[in-house]
């Protein structure tokens, strides 16, 4: 009678192992799968503020830049003088 119950504990032993090694496996893996697609969240939407960040900078550097543009092309006199070192080293002073 011994043998018997033996090997019946042994097969049930053996049915549990492996149901939780399948599930343990399934679990890591679904779980991987799912840190991925966060990560790939978090390093996207990272990317996106720091985009946003930097056209902000761009943007507040661009409009004075554009400004200081126009004030130069209104106060030249020609542009055939720009080849003249002395009138541009003036005009650069001025400006």
């Amino acid at each position: 009678m011994r043998p018997v119950r033996s090997k019946i504990m042994l097969l049930i032993l053996a049915g549990i192992i492996v149901s939780v090694t399948m599930i343990g496996g399934i679990g890591i893996v679904s779980f991987r799968q799912a840190i991925n697609e966060d990560s790939v969240k978090i390093v996207n939407l990272t990317c996106d503020e720091k985009a946003n960040e930097f056209k902000y900078i761009l943007g507040r550097i661009q409009q004075p830049v554009e400004i200081m543009a126009v004030y130069t092309v209104d106060n030249l006199e020609s542009t055939g003088r720009l080849s003249d070192g002395e009138y541009m080293e003036q005009y650069t002073q001025y400006v």
